[in-house]
């Protein structure tokens, strides 16, 4: 309870104060937002003084049940924002009804000690401390900077929604969560909402999307979004064949080559890249998670958590690296560029072991 209320306060007070007071409140000289991103005592303490406030307001002021519905207010603005609010990053909308409370308590009670001229007063700081935080994000480059990028992000996602509203999305990426892409963070909860979004957290599924969204453009076809810049659809038929073509021509042809090892997958190695080759293939035999131990020629190549173990674990999902295709599977996963001693794969199935497993030298 300790930790999740200074969390709360802290966004409380990162609501309360104005940009331009951010380096005074514990941001990075240059970067205002941070003062409100670390866990700042400052901020935190802003936020139990707004909160103070408000409670008092609530209780003891006859303007009460004007606090109560400012107080109420962040709550009612999750409604249009819940695609965002619940996965935390805007969780601290709920929290905007605080600080309006400090501030209607402040000028209430700047009327009430100075009449109209302290208001005339207030108003004046008030303006000149938005003009100081409008021109302090100006001079980092804010606007110019991050402008661009938004209307990029904005314009691409507009038209994925159009096009995939109420159908199944594939968020197609080892490095990508199902809520960024691109580094449009939570842009596909926000425009996709009315749509199904899978991912590799979730378990292979890819063969159940209608459509494949990916931050790369593909040469071999053309996206459905043929104008975006930063996020492309595809429907996943026509992605699942290019992709087969073009992992097809990186392996070459499989006739007269000896693989390194065989259990249900023929595995294959060359320029520093694992194949996965079966034929005859069904989606099935691909279904089942992917262990795959990489154990290195010196563990100082390990990071200081895999030492104890001995190897690199990098696991995945068939459709990270590959697809099974007309009676196909083919996959290439890129392997470290240390030396590397031996590899151990297979697939598994959690709790329940092993299905089978392949091990062999490598020597490097």
């Amino acid at each position: 309870w300790g930790r999740f209320l200074q969390r709360q306060f802290h966004r409380i007070g990162g609501l309360s104060l104005p940009y331009a007071l951010a380096d005074y409140a514990g941001g990075v000289v240059g970067y205002p937002e941070t003062a409100f991103m670390r866990r700042n005592a400052g901020v935190a303490a802003m936020g139990v003084l707004a909160t103070a406030a408000c409670f008092v307001g609530l209780a003891f002021s006859r303007e009460r049940l004007l606090f109560g519905a400012l107080a109420l207010s962040g709550f009612l603005w999750t409604i249009p924002m819940r695609h965002q609010t619940y996965i935390h990053s805007f969780e601290a909308v709920s929290w905007t009804g605080v600080p309006l409370v400090l501030f209607a308590l402040a000028l209430l009670g700047a009327r009430r000690l100075g009449g109209d001229r302290a208001l005339a007063l207030i108003a004046v700081f008030a303006l000149g401390t938005f003009a100081l935080s409008a021109y302090r994000m100006a001079e980092l480059g804010y606007d110019a900077k991050d402008a661009a990028f938004h209307k990029a992000a904005t314009g691409d996602f507009e038209t994925i929604r159009r096009i995939t509203d109420g159908k199944v999305v594939f968020v197609d990426s080892p490095a990508y969560s199902r809520h960024s892409i691109g580094g449009a963070y939570h842009a596909t909860d926000y425009y996709l909402s009315g749509s199904v979004i899978l991912n590799y957290s979730e378990g292979d599924r890819r063969g159940l999307a209608d459509f494949v969204l990916t931050r790369e453009r593909l040469d071999e076809v053309e996206p459905l979004t043929p104008d975006n810049t930063l996020a492309f659809l595809y429907e996943r038929g026509a992605y699942d064949r290019a992709q087969m073509m073009a992992l097809r021509q990186s392996f070459g042809d499989v006739a007269g080559r000896t693989p390194v090892a065989s259990a249900e997958f023929d595995l294959y190695l060359s320029d520093n890249t694992l194949h996965y080759f079966k034929e005859p293939c069904a989606a099935g035999d691909t279904a089942d998670r992917f262990f795959l131990h990489i154990i290195p020629a010196d563990t100082a190549e390990l990071s200081y958590g895999r030492r104890q173990h001995g190897f690199a674990n990098a696991d995945f999902y068939f459709s990270q690296y590959g697809l099974a295709l007309d009676g196909v599977c083919l996959g290439a996963v890129e392997l470290p560029d240390y030396g590397i001693e031996r590899i151990r794969t297979g697939q598994y199935v959690s709790g329940a072991g092993e299905l089978w497993r392949a091990e062999f030298e490598v020597g490097g």
